[in-house]
């Protein structure tokens, strides 16, 4: 879902259990998702470039999170 995609903090993976913790997320439940390797990988490199401070995809201004249509442009692409 692109809403608990763009709410996602780094506290929220966790990736010494390859988990990833969607908060408040459909019926407001929390939901804890395993990560692969790979993926786990993957988040660590781009955390080293980004350095995201309160959202995991921060958008142009560091703090604010990532748009809902910023996203949606760059999945159809």
């Amino acid at each position: 879902r692109r809403s608990e995609l763009i709410n996602l903090k780094p506290l929220d993976v966790d990736s010494k259990r390859n988990l990833l913790i969607i908060r408040q997320s459909k019926g407001n439940k929390d939901r804890v998702v395993p990560l692969s390797e790979k993926i786990i990988e993957m988040l660590r490199e781009y955390y080293k470039t980004y350095r995201p401070k309160e959202w995991l995809f921060e958008g142009q201004h560091p703090g604010n999170k990532y748009s809902a249509g910023s996203l949606e442009k760059v999945l159809k692409q």
